[in-house]
């Protein structure tokens, strides 16, 4: 939502302490992400898994975008965070398994035996980013490997001024060759596998590096192209019709050709946008708590849609007919929302908890 209408000569962007859009912004992108896995049926399910293709490239973009002049203890103490975000998705995951096999009246020995990765998938692990387990994770694995990467350049600079060009040259190679795979060969009827690219080195890292670009030189940009806000509303909504009219041609990669328009114009619209039109303190709390829902929801959405699938799917079709596969990704959502709010607050509880402690 805009808080303020820019003229061209108004058009650097506000800075404040948290980017409120932002975290509105990613809220949203989670819930496509969500309707990417848990599909609605015929052409909305795939009206929305083409809409959807700006979420995983704008969560990179932003990572980026926060670790512009980042130090290396900056670096690690975020990559840190991620690591252990993912052994929280990856247990979480487990847990539901063994859960799940329990009630099927399976063996959880048996089962955790199972998910213990053999050689060629921890190959994959390491060099495509495949999550042996839950398959959306390959997001935290590729972003750890974007972190490391960024942490050994950061370094090199030890403690001189970092120049970033030589950063940027390397991922822009990278997304030449992520660009003829998943932009121009769909549109000319290729195909490459999918884990090709769908990893840190060919869409992590040049997404991460055009954030990292982004904040650089945003003052430039927009004191150069003297954008507006109906410029950047123009860039999404003209990118996002040219990813559907690509979907309804002939078939769409990773990135769709009209997401090379749309993510763009959406981080420069969140940069130069970065306030939501809240006035209490209370629902600007509310707006900064949509950036760790998103991650919670992200992180335990999968294991909604199998539950649902392996023991809702059949009862609830049985009673709501025909309207049942247009629900099934709502209420996935309903209860992916509920579930993070509930464990943030947790979080939130554990924390206070222990600064008391500390304090007495």
């Amino acid at each position: 939502m805009l808080t303020s209408e820019r003229k061209p000569d108004q058009a650097l962007p506000q800075r404040c302490a948290r980017n409120q859009s932002m975290e509105c912004c990613k809220l949203v992108a989670s819930f496509f992400v969500v309707f990417i896995h848990a599909r609605f049926p015929g052409d909305l399910g795939g009206l929305m898994d083409c809409l959807g293709h700006f979420a995983v490239p704008l969560f990179f973009m932003i990572s980026g975008y926060f670790n512009y002049r980042a130090s290396g203890e900056d670096v690690t103490r975020r990559t840190i965070h991620i690591v252990k975000l993912l052994l929280l998705g990856t247990g979480a995951h487990l847990l539901y398994g063994c859960v799940a096999t329990e009630l099927n009246g399976g063996s959880t020995i048996m089962y955790l035996r199972s998910m213990i990765p053999g050689p060629g998938e921890l190959i994959e692990l390491l060099v495509l980013h495949k999550h042996p387990i839950a398959g959306h994770l390959w997001y935290l694995n590729a972003l750890i490997v974007c972190y490391l990467v960024f942490l050994l350049y950061t370094r090199f600079w030890d403690r001189d001024t970092i120049d970033y060009r030589p950063f940027y040259g390397l991922c822009l190679c990278l997304f030449t060759v992520c660009f003829v795979c998943e932009v121009i060969l769909p549109v000319a009827g290729g195909e490459v596998p999918y884990l090709v690219c769908r990893n840190g080195w060919l869409i992590g890292l040049p997404m991460f590096a055009a954030g990292l670009f982004l904040h650089e030189y945003q003052d430039r940009i927009f004191r150069v192209f003297r954008f507006t806000a109906k410029t950047f509303l123009l860039l999404i909504l003209g990118g996002l019709l040219l990813s559907v009219l690509q979907w309804k041609a002939s078939r769409i990669g990773l990135l769709p050709f009209g997401m090379l328009l749309t993510i763009p114009g959406l981080m420069l619209f969140l940069v130069s946008h970065p306030r939501m039109p809240v006035r209490s303190e209370k629902a600007q709390r509310a707006v900064l708590k949509c950036g760790p829902l998103s991650t919670w929801i992200y992180l335990f959405h999968l294991i909604f849609t199998l539950f649902y699938e392996e023991f809702c799917k059949q009862p609830l079709a049985a009673v709501l007919g025909g309207k049942e596969p247009y629900l099934f990704p709502l209420i996935v959502l309903a209860m992916s929302v509920l579930t993070a709010i509930v464990w943030d607050s947790l979080l939130g509880l554990g924390k206070k908890l222990l600064r008391s402690r500390k304090r007495t």
